[in-house]
């Protein structure tokens, strides 16, 4: 790095409304780097600043990441993607830099290494996921695997810069940017133990009202702290300079307003403005008054440890900001490596494949560990529901062979629950309750089995009552489908059975039925169809929907083709 000393301080201004579009022409292209986030030649990537350990940046770059996007549970989730993709990444491109996945890439190792790969709850993988993809679709800038050093490509060559960030959506992707940039600045400072006796850079700041708020700055982060707050209280030992510009000054984190060394107040209109501007200047009673008659360029100014313990009367040089419709030359910094998918990358691809399966079979080995935890009764009656699904659990007791007790059954039944092997649900089939059992997919890893396929829409007895009525057709001799798609629409109806050219359709009614009129209507739409049958466990439920169907308008021209089937009936014809 070049002595602090002998060179010039360096401006960094980020600029949200393009005000400072003719700062190069005006100060020449030499000492001014102009950029644009929607410029090719602008990349911002997740790599660490020079001098800093890939492992700590890796933290940091995670809660940045993690925190703007509103899933600070989910920083763990991404420092776990980063930990494995960075070196793998590096060692499949080469080269001396340190290169970090972008977005694109992170939301490819997420969705197609599975989603239970990188967290313990799959939950927190898919909201991650939401996030990288908001990312990668709503700034290109991120989309490069080493991007732009603000201090080595920057600050130590004595240079300044201005970063247009206009129109960014969502928000909180300019303040992640904002961040990352800061972040690069100060923590590489701090690494490199990098402390100066004099400010050699300024970082400026307009129209920070969202950045400086109390929810962006302090209640998105676990310790309250964001990195424009560690900036002004340790950036001044630094060399670090942050001057922000904001509208409404009420709104400001007080992390942050009580780390300002100079406060400068314009023109404010409004008592409660003007109040605020009292507060914090410490004005005498009535001279808040003043605020609201100050003109372009005037203002009250306060310095904390200056010479003048209070507040006083300044005037500034106003500049009129870039009002020319000139286009503005970009630059493009030489030390950017765009980022590549991960279909372009075989070598990147088959590392990832064998993490999969490695973490496939010790998955399967504590899942088998599992299962010999079981009592044989448990053991045989999920062996057999992954054999037989969909079957309902008395049957499947016959089919194992001997029929245990009722209290060895409910032993079984809670072994299974407390493992994670099976779900159960209670349906009332007619005069009696049937109970049914779903395998979970941890339950089927455990019999080296995958999961059903076909396992069609619904909760657990709305897939049983759909596969008997897929059942009952095999047995009447028809071809059958599930979640079959009626022609001309994107309706697809839980069940068909075709003959003779047309096809008889089957709604199951488990736990909602407000939408079943809508459906009755899409499949009436395809004349392949000759009929349409509800199916709900009870007859008392099929009253209820045949009298409140039969109300219908719409549905007067299909009455006599549609029809009302209990699960009871189908039941006694699959196992009589």
């Amino acid at each position: 790095m070049p002595d602090s000393n002998k060179k010039p301080i360096s401006l960094l201004v980020f600029d949200r409304k393009n005000d400072h579009r003719d700062t190069k022409r005006r100060h020449g292209k030499k000492r001014w780097v102009q950029l644009n986030v929607r410029h090719p030649g602008t990349r911002i990537a997740f790599q660490p600043p020079i001098g800093m350990d890939v492992a700590v940046w890796i933290s940091v770059i995670s809660t940045l990441i993690a925190a703007r996007g509103g899933l600070i549970f989910a920083a763990n989730v991404l420092a776990a993607i980063f930990s494995w993709a960075v070196p793998v990444l590096n060692q499949v491109l080469g080269g001396p830099l340190v290169r970090f996945p972008d977005p694109q890439l992170l939301l490819d190792l997420v969705t197609k290494g599975g989603l239970d790969l990188w967290a313990y709850k799959s939950e927190y993988a898919k909201a991650l996921a939401t996030v990288l993809q908001a990312m990668a679709q709503a700034c290109p800038a991120f989309s490069a695997f080493s991007g732009i050093d603000m201090e080595r490509d920057i600050i130590s060559q004595g240079k300044s810069c201005v970063i247009e960030i206009p129109t960014m959506n969502p928000p909180w992707i300019r303040l992640l940017l904002i961040d990352i940039l800061i972040a690069q600045i100060l923590y590489g400072r701090i690494h490199r133990h990098q402390k100066m006796d004099r400010t050699d850079v300024i970082i400026f700041l307009d129209e920070a009202d969202a950045d400086l708020s109390v929810i962006a700055s302090d209640a998105a982060y676990a310790d309250m702290y964001s990195i424009l707050a560690q900036l002004l209280r340790m950036g001044r030992e630094y060399g670090i300079m942050v001057v922000v510009g904001v509208g409404v000054l009420g709104n400001i984190s007080r992390f942050v307003s009580s780390s300002f060394q100079d406060l400068f107040i314009f023109n404010v209109s409004g008592g409660e403005q003007s109040a605020e501007a009292q507060r914090i200047l410490q004005l005498p009673p009535g001279a808040e008054q003043l605020c609201k008659s100050l003109k372009p360029g005037q203002c009250l100014f306060l310095e904390n440890q200056g010479a003048w313990p209070h507040a006083v009367w300044a005037q500034v040089d106003y500049l009129a900001p870039d009002r020319s419709p000139e286009p503005v030359e970009y630059d493009t910094l030489p030390s950017i490596v765009p980022s590549r998918p991960l279909g372009e990358m075989p070598a990147l691809q088959e590392a990832l494949k064998q993490k999969v399966d490695e973490y496939n079979r010790r998955k399967l080995e504590r899942y088998q560990a599992k299962s010999r935890t079981l009592g044989k009764h448990a053991a045989r009656l999920h062996r057999t529901a992954v054999a037989h699904p969909w079957v309902p659990v008395a049957r499947l007791w016959e089919m194992a062979g001997t029929v245990p007790s009722p209290a060895a059954q409910k032993t079984a039944q809670r072994q299974l629950e407390d493992l994670g092997f099976d779900k159960f649900d209670l349906l009332r089939a007619g005069r009696r309750n049937s109970l049914l059992i779903e395998p979970t997919e941890a339950g089927c890893r455990a019999e080296s089995q995958e999961p059903p396929r076909h396992r069609g829409r619904g909760d657990n007895p709305h897939c049983h009552m759909a596969h008997w009525v897929v059942w009952q057709g095999e047995r009447r001799g028809y071809k059958t489908a599930i979640e079959w798609t009626v022609p001309g629409t994107s309706h697809a109806a839980d069940v068909a059975h075709f003959h003779d050219g047309l096809v008889d359709l089957f709604e199951i009614v488990s736990t909602c039925e407000s939408n079943l009129l809508s459906h009755l209507e899409a499949c009436f739409s395809a004349k392949e169809v000759a009929s349409v049958t509800i199916v709900a466990a009870t007859k008392s439920e099929l009253k209820g929907i045949q009298k409140d169907l039969e109300s219908q308008p719409a549905l007067a021209p299909y009455l006599d083709r549609v029809f009302y089937v209990p699960a009871e009936s189908i039941l006694k014809e699959l196992w009589p």
